[in-house]
């Protein structure tokens, strides 16, 4: 699950990424209720934004979306988890006003190093980059640029510290009576 805070203004949206191979978002799993927008993204098109409104789609692993609702919701992704690669193939149409964007996510279940750097949105819906590759959180969105056609990038969990999980361990010492 992905806890989503309510929209305020012009703020408030968020990139969103499934951890499940294919999800059809319903009201049951948080996605239509209330007001909210959600959108996929294709650099190719002339209007880059496909509104879920107009055309639904499912949302599948390894592409990223934008997500607002009117109120503060939870995202539930059910279905199979993703157990792929983390290959991502990159999208460029040379000409186009966005040529090589590409909005991608995190397909895993956990925190993901990606091996591109990448753009991601602030808390005032401002794309903002990295610079240099980093971690991608789970069930999050980012853009990636490429600069040629067939290009991938690939999110890893190995040696990714945000994926790794802690031991937690208390010592107590014993005194003993006296």
């Amino acid at each position: 699950t992905k806890d989503v805070a309510a929209y305020e203004g012009d703020g408030g949206y968020v990139l969103i990424a499934s951890p499940v191979c294919s999800v059809a978002p319903s009201a049951d799993n948080g996605f239509l209720t209330s007001e909210y927008d959600l959108y996929a993204f294709d650099q190719a098109e002339a209007d880059e934004w496909r509104n879920y409104k107009a055309s639904s789609f499912n949302l599948v692993s390894g592409k990223g979306y934008l997500y607002a609702s009117s109120t503060a919701t939870t995202l539930t992704f059910v279905g199979q988890p993703y157990n792929g690669n983390g290959l991502v193939t990159l999208d460029y149409t040379e000409g186009a006003d966005f040529a090589g964007w590409n909005l991608i996510g995190n397909p895993y279940a956990t925190a993901a190093t990606l091996s591109q750097p990448f753009y991601r949105l602030n808390n005032g819906s401002e794309v903002s980059a990295t610079t240099e590759t980093g971690s991608v959180n789970a069930m999050e969105g980012v853009f990636v640029v490429a600069t040629e056609a067939g290009q991938t990038v690939t999110f890893s969990t190995e040696n990714n510290s945000k994926a790794v999980e802690q031991v937690v361990m208390n010592v107590t010492r014993n005194r003993g009576t006296a």
